[in-house]
């Protein structure tokens, strides 16, 4: 499946390829929705012990990155940047989550500002306002960014 942006694959990649040291591989989700602070304190306890966090594939393809395993590069990234800032897995600590991460990118990143915000902060306040967790994070983002011609 095509990524809706090719540079911001390869960014995240390449933040992979040289942090890959701080994430755990498991096989299965370590990510209990339905508990969201006992996974933060799963997460924080798992990266105080080891020095890493739990980070999984979730064979699903249907996210902006069109690719199951540069989208949980992606979410390792976002839940590093959590536990090692002391931001709650809450709306209010998605935002600032989003905001650090933001300024990692270019600076004329532009476009992929938009999708990190849309996959960030736009799926943690569509489930803050009592939505069913996002199926397809693809169409999700096509409709919030209302982008479908281009992608």
């Amino acid at each position: 499946m095509k990524p809706f942006s090719e540079r911001f694959n390869k960014f995240i990649l390449d933040w992979h390829l040289a942090n890959g040291d701080k994430f755990d591989l498991y096989d299965t989700k370590q990510f209990d929705s339905e508990n969201i602070e006992a996974t933060y304190n799963f997460y924080v306890a798992h990266y105080e012990l080891k020095g890493t966090i739990p980070m999984w594939d979730d064979q699903d393809n249907r996210n902006i990155f069109g690719s199951s395993l540069i989208n949980s590069y992606f979410r390792g990234w976002h839940d590093l940047v959590h536990i090692l800032n002391g931001f709650k897995f809450d709306f209010e600590g998605e935002v600032k989550s989003y905001q650090v991460q933001a300024k990692e990118l270019p600076e004329d990143w532009y476009f992929e500002r938009q999708l990190m915000f849309c996959e960030i902060v736009g799926q943690a306040a569509h489930y803050s306002a009592g939505g069913e967790p996002i199926r397809d994070q693809r169409e999700f983002t096509k409709k919030h960014l209302q982008i479908d011609k281009l992608i």
